[in-house]
């Protein structure tokens, strides 16, 4: 499944749609928002991930916070913000992701070990009440050094 569409390379992406959507096993959904979009994130069981920056970008950590197995677009953001929770593949080479994507497949153990750290990195590193105590305490000290 494909969630999403795309407003850039519209031509590549609708050949795309063209040439696969014969198949019975590709499904083009398009944008999808809501408990939609939740609930293919949440039965993926690989989430690509291929923004060129965006490290923390909300499909990431969505991504993350529900457990999803992840193969991301190699970027300094991205591999900090999801450590060793996912697979980094070349950036921007399609035969690079195909080979990420090959590997996890024939390896699908890796899947479910993957999904338990993406959820795992998501608690301990982007909990929002922690998150929201960090930026008090930056605020108190500015507010301290005046």
């Amino acid at each position: 499944i494909l969630v999403g569409d795309t407003h850039y390379h519209k031509s590549f992406f609708n050949s795309l749609k063209e040439k696969y959507s014969i198949n019975p096993n590709i499904i083009f959904t398009g944008f999808q928002y809501g408990n939609s979009y939740k609930e293919y994130m949440s039965n993926a069981n690989i989430y690509v991930h291929p923004f060129r920056s965006d490290g923390t970008s909300p499909s990431l950590l969505q991504a993350l916070a529900l457990g999803c197995c992840i193969v991301a677009n190699s970027s300094e953001e991205t591999s900090a913000a999801i450590e060793n929770a996912g697979i980094l593949f070349e950036r921007d080479s399609s035969i690079s992701l195909a080979e990420k994507l090959q590997f996890i497949i024939d390896n699908s153990n890796l899947i479910d070990q993957y999904k338990s750290e993406s959820l795992a990195l998501a608690k301990r590193k982007y909990d929002w009440e922690e998150i929201v105590t960090q930026y008090e305490n930056v605020f108190i000290n500015v507010l301290q050094l005046k």
